[in-house]
């Protein structure tokens, strides 16, 4: 019997119909988080990436589609298990409000399922993709708040040293950057925690279908907070240069590009200086795991 016949035979013997009560089963009590995600991406640039991860471990699934229908099906009872404590979790939350808790009850209820109707092989293949799930949720705020402060206050001192460095006079209060024609603050938004949240999630798949060792996969995955670190030092001191020359008006943000029916240049140039520097830093985060590949073949070619 060729190997695809014995896929499609694995997949007929798939149980559709328990498959589809228990989608639907689950649709019905996740569904009143749906709006509460949508509103965080919505309200939140730094999860703005939300929409995107559901589609991308979809994706990832698909390509190892051969794979689980190849694999032997072994129901699991820990999987049950797994599944019911997802389930008490989710009522706690709810019972808390606590809803950041009840979307993670999700993957660990995703998770329990496959290991209860196919077993722990077909849960190997499938891990990632349910734990990159995490990077859709938002995180508690008495953990963002102080990342947030954080980084915002190391682009400001970074900045200030730079362009002070440049025989500029420049002061720096906390996040507050103080020129001689006004006064600057890296706000949350420019604080680069939206980059580096999108960083790590792109970093997470990058190193997730990287062909090497371990130790290079976690190298390409943790690469993205010093970079994403840096490409906001260079965002901020580029925008606070801009600030001295053109006046602190010149780079402030606004919800749209146009005013008074022409261009609004400081959004532009306030979004745009984001835009690139994010696009620069995928590519010095591709570029790392470039050189650990060529690193790698140079090794063994030696």
């Amino acid at each position: 019997m060729s190997s695809e016949t014995t896929s499609e035979s694995r997949m007929a013997t798939l149980p559709i119909a328990e498959l589809l009560l228990i989608a639907a089963g689950v649709l019905f009590l996740y569904y009143p988080l749906a709006g509460y995600l949508v509103e965080k991406w919505d309200s939140l640039p730094e999860f703005s990436h939300g929409y995107l991860i559901p589609l991308i471990s979809i994706y990832l699934v698909w390509r190892r589609k051969d794979l689980i229908a190849a694999a032997p099906r072994q129901p699991s009872a820990a999987g049950i298990w797994l599944a019911g404590v997802s389930l008490v979790l989710l009522l706690l939350a709810n019972l808390g409000a606590v809803k950041t808790v009840a979307c993670y009850s999700l993957i660990t209820l995703i998770a329990g399922i496959v290991l209860a109707l196919y077993g722990g092989k077909v849960l190997r293949l499938v891990l990632f993709p349910i734990v990159f799930l995490v990077f859709m949720i938002p995180l508690f705020t008495f953990i963002l708040t102080p990342i947030t402060f954080a980084m915002k206050v190391v682009a400001a001192r970074l900045a200030t040293s730079t362009i002070a460095a440049m025989g500029i006079s420049i002061y720096r209060d906390g996040a507050l950057i103080y020129l001689p024609n006004g006064a600057l603050e890296v706000a949350d938004a420019c604080s680069g925690i939206r980059s580096l949240f999108a960083l790590l999630a792109l970093g997470a798949v990058y190193a997730y279908l990287y062909q090497g060792k371990t130790w290079e996969r976690i190298s390409i995955f943790l690469a993205g907070i010093p970079i994403a670190v840096a490409a906001n030092y260079v965002r901020v001191t580029f925008l606070t240069l801009m600030s001295y020359e053109f006046g602190v008006d010149a780079t402030l943000p606004s919800d749209s590009w146009l005013e008074n029916g022409g261009p609004d240049w400081s959004a532009i140039i306030h979004d745009m200086s984001g835009f690139s520097v994010f696009v620069v830093a995928f590519m010095l985060l591709f570029g790392i795991g470039r050189f650990l590949e060529w690193r790698r073949h140079e090794s063994m070619a030696g």
